[in-house]
C-alpha cells in the first residue's frame, strides 16, 4: 500500500473498513487500447464499476443513486449509458453456534495454527437465495487463501501444501458435522 494513501479518517479500524463497509470499486476502465494510446481524444470509453453492499442496503436503490449521480457530474454535455449486469442483495451471518465451532475447529487441526474469521463476501450473489431458501441455516463460506493466492487475479493460484491442509480440514470438518446431534 503506498504510505500516503488512506482509507476511511474516521471509524473502526482498516480492516473493518476493508471487509465490512459498503464500497465502489473501478474494477477497469478504457478509452483505447495501448496500442491506439496518443494525443487524441477518444469517443467512447467504459468502466466496469462494482458496489459491495452491507445488510439494510437495497440493490436497486443504491444503483439508482449511483446513475443519478454520474449522470449529474457527467461534463461537456456527453452522454452516459448504463449496463447493469446483476443487482444482489448483501448478506451477513454472526459466525456462531455448532458450525461454526467445528468449522474453527477443524481448520484448526487441518493446518496447525489459529484461523482467521475475516468476514468478506457480503455481496456474493448466489449465498442470500441460498440462505433464505434454506431457512435459516447456518451459511459457512471458507476461503482457502495464502499470502501469494492473488485471489481473483489473473496469476491466481494456490500452494499444494496449503490445498492438502484444505483438504485435511474439510475431512475434519465433516466428520465433526457427521457426530453432531
Amino acid at each position: 500500500m503506498i504510505d500516503s494513501a488512506k482509507i476511511l479518517q474516521k471509524g473502526p479500524n482498516p480492516i473493518a473498513q476493508i471487509w465490512r463497509f459498503p464500497s465502489l470499486t473501478v474494477n477497469a476502465i478504457q478509452s483505447s487500447s495501448r496500442e491506439q494510446a496518443g494525443n487524441i481524444i477518444n469517443d467512447t470509453a467504459w468502466a466496469k464499476v462494482t458496489v459491495r453492499l452491507v445488510d439494510g442496503m437495497d440493490p436497486k436503490e443504491c444503483m439508482k443513486l449511483l446513475q443519478d449521480h454520474l449522470k449529474k457530474h457527467t461534463p461537456w454535455g456527453l452522454e452516459v449509458d448504463f449496463k447493469v449486469e446483476a443487482l444482489n442483495g448483501a448478506w451477513a451471518i454472526e459466525p456462531k453456534g455448532q458450525v461454526f465451532d467445528a468449522a474453527v475447529s477443524s481448520m484448526r487441526k487441518g493446518y496447525e495454527a489459529e484461523p482467521l474469521k475475516i468476514g468478506c463476501g457480503a455481496s456474493i450473489p448466489f449465498v442470500k437465495p441460498f440462505a433464505d431458501a434454506l431457512g435459516g441455516a447456518p451459511v459457512l463460506l471458507i476461503g482457502v487463501e495464502d499470502p501469494y493466492t492473488n485471489a481473483h487475479g489473473e496469476n491466481e493460484s494456490l500452494l499444494i501444501s496449503d490445498l492438502k491442509k484444505a483438504c485435511l480440514s474439510q475431512i475434519y470438518l465433516f466428520a465433526e458435522l457427521g457426530q453432531q446431534k
